[in-house]
């Protein structure tokens, strides 16, 4: 009866907040715990062990700027070769990402220090023209940096000690003490007039010894100075004073002849570094690692928005059912008050409507359906990142994992959205081939159009041929039979039943609905809620994205998450619930934007960082940033649209399963 009914919507409810509340707090356990295992290694990777005196190379992995957002191969400039260079093979992940992994001319000896090296060039790669300068010139002007790799462990230098810490003008986005890579000279900002060649690193290497004859490198960085030697580079040797002869810096007018390339290395040893655990330094200087405060207050404060929510949740749902409480303790006379008879005449009365989908039912199915494959993929990506087989020292290792997870995840959404098909007594496949393709087809068809920016830049996030291919190969050949055989298993599971909207009477007028209640109210405020609880962890990851910073707090990352799912159901349901209250039974389509407000606050934040935190001033910058984030737009659009909407549908049956429909 009605009653019992009620008694399992009020028992459902309760029992979903606590499984949520426990959700939040098994989590929060959980990323105490590998935040405490940060040090975690990718299982399968073996250490490689030198003896004092062998030869470590040194490898190249592009030159990178977070200004002009372009990516070139590092050898683009005229820097001296190796005698046999060498590209490494690239994984689908760092092909994406840029990397462009070479051998260099850089070779150290274990163990052993020097103060200045010549790097071995010919004659023509340290002879200078006018047209070499002006290259070099450019990429120093835009704040370029080399990338390089030792061991599997990139460089690092401290970004705020430009031209040993005289210059005053360092970008925004260079302002911190542990950048990847080393600038490769001095602005004119920095000098006032002229731009420096950073001709000279000082490298500055730890290693573990693990046994007598077993040395290990455990961290690696380096120092930039520019340095003019003597016309035939003696005075290079191996007791150089470098901060002396920084002293005379080489710079980029045409009188410099040859410019003579050089190198030092210290070697430290650290006994308290071992090798598995040599990531840690790198990752515990994150940006986002070293504000570990500001996400603690962040998450409580998310915390209690959630608490906050589920309690005006469960206050809602308990007054809506309370007149049928009433019916069955006889005492409906007592509840006759005003707030009563607006219960009766408002959500109540529209249950006749409400179950009517809108004619384009379809469209909806299809953005939500694409948006739990986004969410499960990242779901599944948080649960690997947590086990660190996605940590920072398998390179590329996360986007790839990214791409072939939302391949896999194809087969749910298609499942998904067969079901919600069927039970809409919608037969047509249209939809899923809609599911496997339009938002595919857009990332793919944007992508391809960057690539095509960068193949006319000679970037080197141009990627080969071959690599689009492939990409098309997971759309085409894996992910669109996935999301057909999904669809397949989901008509196929999803019983028969009733077309309960054909019985339905012609539609109901709406009544003027207050303000706070129209679909420009709905979609501005409510989303401030679920944006607010994520906005300070997408400034860790946009600079991790822009600005060339360490991102591995996913223990963070998996509690804001939550919270976030929490806030995006929460907050749909309140909005709905107030919304039929005021007799409109049109839900459908709010219940999926009243989450995200349409991407609007996210694309807000966008341009507030772009122009507070980013100091992009090529238009191919603009342009990929746009786009990409632009992405990233679209995908939150989905999955929070796809929690608000499914969240809504089964509170709105919940409710109106108590009502007796004459």
């Amino acid at each position: 009866n009605s009653f019992c009914t009620l008694l399992v919507c009020v028992r459902d409810t309760l029992s979903a907040m606590r499984t949520i509340a426990s959700i939040a707090v098994a989590v929060a356990i959980a990323a105490c715990a590998f935040d405490g295992a940060a040090a975690y290694y990718l299982p399968g990777i073996k250490p490689i062990s030198y003896e004092p005196g062998d030869q470590v190379d040194v490898d190249v992995n592009g030159l990178h700027s977070n200004t002009a957002l372009l990516p070139f191969e590092y050898y683009t400039l005229p820097f001296c070769r190796p005698k046999s260079l060498e590209r490494k093979h690239e994984t689908l992940g760092e092909l994406l990402m840029g990397d462009r992994i070479e051998t260099s001319a850089y070779t150290f000896n274990m163990a052993k220090d020097t103060k200045c090296r010549l790097l071995e060039c010919t004659k023509d790669e340290r002879t200078m023209d006018k047209e070499k300068l002006s290259k070099f010139e450019k990429f120093i002007e835009n704040n370029y940096r080399g990338y390089m790799v030792l061991d599997n462990l990139p460089v690092f230098n401290n970004g705020s000690l430009v031209y040993q810490g005289q210059c005053k003008a360092i970008p925004k986005s260079e302002q911190y003490e542990f950048l990847r890579g080393y600038a490769l000279g001095v602005t004119k900002r920095c000098t006032g007039d002229k731009t420096l060649i950073n001709n000279h690193l000082h490298f500055r290497i730890q290693y573990h010894k693990h046994t007598d004859t077993e040395l290990r490198v455990v961290g690696f960085t380096a120092t930039p100075f520019s340095i003019k030697h003597s016309a035939d580079g003696a005075s290079c040797t191996p007791d150089m004073d470098v901060y002396k002869m920084a002293e005379t810096p080489l710079t980029t007018d045409p009188d410099t002849g040859a410019i003579y390339w050089s190198y030092g290395v210290t070697w430290v040893e650290e006994p308290t570094i071992m090798w598995a655990s040599r990531w840690d330094s790198y990752l515990h200087t994150s940006f986002a690692d070293v504000n570990s405060r500001v996400h603690w207050f962040s998450i409580i404060n998310s915390m209690l928005i959630v608490f906050c929510l589920m309690c005006v949740t469960l206050l809602v749902l308990v007054r809506s059912l309370r007149r049928d409480f009433a019916r069955y303790n006889e005492i409906l006379a007592q509840l006759e008050t005003k707030e009563a008879a607006q219960e009766e005449t408002g959500w109540k009365i529209i249950h006749r409507w409400v179950i009517v989908p809108p004619a384009n039912i379809n469209y909806l199915i299809v953005a939500t359906s694409n948006g739990l494959q986004i969410l499960a993929m990242a779901i599944t990506t948080l649960f690997f990142a947590c086990l660190g087989f996605l940590s920072p020292a398998n390179r590329g290792a996360l986007l790839g994992a990214v791409v072939l997870l939302y391949v896999i995840q194809s087969f749910f959404a298609g499942y998904v959205c067969a079901r919600a098909l069927k039970r809409f007594s919608e037969k047509s496949w249209v939809p899923i081939f809609q599911t496997g393709m339009l938002l595919p087809a857009m990332c793919f068809g944007l992508f391809s159009v960057l690539n095509l920016l960068s193949w006319s830049q000679k970037t080197a996030t141009a990627v080969p041929l071959l690599t689009l291919l492939a990409l098309l190969t997971l759309w085409l050949g894996i992910s669109l039979p996935l999301a057909v055989l999904g669809a397949a298993f989901g008509f196929s599971a999803e019983p028969e039943r009733a077309d309960e909207a054909k019985n339905a009477p012609p539609p109901r007028p709406i009544p003027v609905q207050e303000w706070y209640l129209t679909n420009t109210a709905c979609m501005v405020f409510p989303p401030m809620v679920a944006f607010g609880a994520t906005f300070l962890e997408l400034r860790f990851i946009l600079a991790s994205l822009w600005q060339g910073m360490v991102y591995y707090v996913f223990g963070f990352l998996s509690i804001v998450f939550v919270l976030w799912l929490c806030c995006c159901a929460l907050t749909t349901i309140v909005v709905v619930y107030y919304r039929l209250c005021a007799e409109n039974y049109n839900w459908w389509w709010i219940s999926f934007f009243a989450s995200n407000g349409a991407g609007l606050h996210l694309l807000a934040y966008s341009v507030f960082y772009f122009a507070t935190q980013l100091s992009i001033t090529s238009t191919t910058g603009t342009l990929l940033y746009a786009s990409y984030m632009g992405m990233l737009v679209v995908a939150y659009v989905l999955s929070s649209g796809a929690i608000g909407f499914v969240a809504t549908y089964f509170f709105q049956r919940q409710i109106y399963s108590a009502v007796k429909r004459d």
